[in-house]
């Protein structure tokens, strides 16, 4: 039941109805209803817990999944366990994640440019270490050619 999961969050937050009330914006004899099964938290209310306590939103309604979304502090700390990342790449990754979408577009537009820059240059360097090929080449036909013309 809803009303028991909510009981169970403001035990762990070690919170009284009255403090736990306030902090999600109800009136603690409505908590009190919620808590008991009376009633049933609005959506708004649902959304609150949700934020204020960092609780999944489907585990609070149903009882699936994990009480508390992971921080993502934890999320980078597991990214570079798994991965074996140093501190200098966590902090990359970290501050990446952490600037505004606007600013994380700027950046990977960056990126992506330079990127059709440096493949735009390979493209370059493999046509001129082609053309260097092919005239090579040529000098050795043409050597081939006088030598043969001199017999």
């Amino acid at each position: 039941m809803i009303g028991d999961r909510i009981k169970e969050i403001r035990q762990k937050a070690g919170l009284t109805q009255t403090a736990f009330s306030a902090r999600i914006g109800i009136k603690q004899p409505s908590l009190n209803a919620i808590e008991r099964g009376d009633n049933n938290p609005s959506d708004q209310t649902v959304f609150i817990i949700c934020r204020e306590f960092r609780v999944n939103e489907e585990w609070l309604r149903t009882g699936t999944g994990d009480m508390l979304i992971s921080s993502p502090e934890d999320e980078i700390d597991n990214l570079c366990e798994r991965y074996n990342l140093d501190r200098a790449a966590r902090v990359l990754i970290e501050k990446f994640v952490m600037l505004p979408d606007a600013d994380r577009k700027v950046i990977l537009d960056y990126v992506c440019s330079v990127a059709v820059d440096l493949k735009c240059e390979a493209k370059k360097e493999d046509l001129h270490t082609e053309v260097d090929r092919q005239i090579e080449q040529e000098k050795k036909k043409s050597r081939n050619d006088s030598e043969y013309d001199a017999l």
